[in-house]
């Protein structure tokens, strides 16, 4: 049985959010999604890699929280697109968009239970938004209870930073 085949396997019998849900967390790096994608070409014609490949799109890697999940792959049902638990300097990002240099933060209540924690995340944001980053803070709860309003602020104001960036005709350093 081919790795292909077990995705295809597995498309057959799950549906819904729970498929999603498995592909991006089983697809734990871009190689094999390349993988997968590349099995699906060759076999093309096969009963499931429609369903393989339509789920392979939106796929949203490497995120941490239920919640980011959800996020992302809101975004990405959009066409829009923002880097997950991206690297900015010593800090990740939830998600990043290093050309308007927004990072969007989704706290659950699982990392933020100690004082240590929060204070921690408030210093890191200061130096992020001393160093001309914005940062857009959702509670899971938010994100998972009105995921449509949250992309939608998140895109408007991505749109909003990529066109004032561009309208100055600078390049901000990726940092």
């Amino acid at each position: 049985m081919t790795l292909a085949q077990v995705f295809v396997d597995v498309a057959a019998t799950v549906t819904g959010v729970e498929l999603e849900r498995f592909f991006d967390t089983a697809i734990a790096r871009p190689e094999l999604r390349r993988r997968i994608a590349s099995a699906c070409e060759k076999s093309r014609g096969m009963a499931g890699m429609k369903t393989v490949r339509r789920q392979l799109r939106p796929c949203c890697l490497q995120t941490r929280s239920e919640a980011e999940r959800v996020v992302a792959r809101a975004m990405s049902a959009r066409h829009f697109f923002m880097e997950i638990n991206a690297r900015v300097g010593p800090y990740f990002g939830d998600l990043v968009d290093f050309r308007a240099r927004v990072i969007v933060e989704i706290d659950g209540r699982e990392f933020h239970t100690s004082s240590s924690a929060f204070d921690g995340d408030r210093r890191r944001q200061n130096v992020l938004v001393l160093q001309g980053w914005l940062v857009l803070r959702y509670s899971a709860v938010q994100a998972l209870g009105d995921t449509r309003r949250a992309v939608d602020e998140i895109i408007e104001v991505v749109r909003r930073r990529r066109r004032s960036i561009d309208a100055a005709g600078r390049t901000l350093p990726r940092t």
